[in-house]
């Protein structure tokens, strides 16, 4: 099993934000801000996305027990979690899931709700060494 990721890359966000405001149309406030939205993420992944990258492969290679690439980490996570390997140890999965999913937050939309109570929860938005 592959898991691929669905995200747009900082490139396609580019392009596409691009080519939307090259359009010769008015352009709505809510276009605008969607717009706006977009470059603030392409900003957020320019400035913290590699090191929460590499903070990820660290925390999946520590729980795993071995090195690889990230995307090949997420990939025999994905299978481990399905063959029942974690089934005795969910509380060190859960906080190492935890951990990437609230620097995904941080990149994407550092202003959810839920981001926010957790973040405020532990004092300190993730980084690199706070994981």
């Amino acid at each position: 099993m592959s898991v691929r990721s669905r995200r747009p890359t900082l490139a396609e966000l580019v392009v596409a934000t691009r080519r939307f405001l090259e359009q010769n149309q008015p352009i709505s406030t809510y276009e605008r801000r969607v717009a706006a939205s977009v470059l603030g993420i392409t900003e957020r992944e320019l400035a913290m996305g590699a090191a929460f990258a590499r903070a990820d492969q660290v925390r999946l290679a520590t729980l795993l027990g071995r090195e690889r690439d990230l995307p090949d980490l997420v990939n025999e996570l994905c299978e481990e979690i399905a063959n029942g390997a974690f089934d005795d140890r969910g509380a060190e999965l859960i906080r190492v899931l935890k951990a990437g999913t609230l620097e995904k937050l941080a990149i994407d939309n550092p202003r959810y709700p839920a981001y926010q109570r957790a973040v405020a929860g532990s004092k300190e938005p993730p980084s690199e060494g706070n994981s």
